[in-house]
């Protein structure tokens, strides 16, 4: 089931990136985070808020509830790894939904994803939520501190996504944040009312 929250409502976003990984032996994950306008003092990263994630064995459903949340939150991009099979199903669907006049939706390949393993964005994430340089901020309800301490010390250089999908769609729309900076005209941070139970996404 899908959790949206709205816990950062306060802040203004310079950049809203989504973080996809698809369903395997496990559901598939997406997330989306919002990034601050400017630069943490002391430091060259931005903070960055989980301001959603879902969690869907099917993958019809799961590019659906990724669709809709990239038109609520003005996602500028979804990035994730090129897996042909989802990948066809993907353009088979925008190529439907095209031809409806409805707007396709595309996933952009993360840097350094090309073989499912995610050791390069774990240790991303590690350093953004490390207490020393904490500029990655999850939501006190979100599943994602769960899955995160679920992956070994010792199991960092095998882990994949298929393994981890949740950690791996995280790692990917922060990976993207941190390795394409911000051009100087900052995006606009649009917020649309839902209509949402804020816990349940309903």
């Amino acid at each position: 089931m899908p959790i949206i929250r709205h816990e950062w409502k306060g802040l203004d976003f310079g950049r809203v990136f989504g973080g996809l990984a698809w369903p395997s032996d496990k559901p598939g994950f997406a997330v989306i985070v919002g990034e601050e306008r400017f630069p943490a003092i002391g430091t060259k990263d931005y903070h960055c808020y989980l301001i959603a994630e879902v969690e869907e064995q099917s993958l019809q459903s799961l590019i659906a509830w990724c669709a809709e949340l990239a038109a609520i939150y003005n996602v500028q991009n979804f990035y994730g790894r090129r897996h042909p099979p989802c990948i066809r199903y993907l353009n088979v669907r925008n190529r439907e939904v095209s031809e409806r006049g409805l707007p396709e939706f595309r996933v952009s390949q993360t840097p350094n994803s090309e073989d499912g393993f995610i050791e390069y964005h774990i240790n991303i994430l590690l350093h953004r939520l490390s207490n020393e340089h904490q500029t990655l901020h999850l939501h006190k309800d979100s599943r994602l501190p769960g899955y995160l301490t679920a992956v070994p010390a010792n199991g960092i250089s095998t882990a994949t996504e298929s393994q981890f999908p949740a950690v791996a769609a995280l790692g990917y729309a922060i990976s993207a944040l941190t390795i394409y900076k911000p051009r100087t005209e900052v995006i606009e941070y649009r917020r649309v009312e839902t209509g949402r139970n804020p816990i349940s996404g309903y």
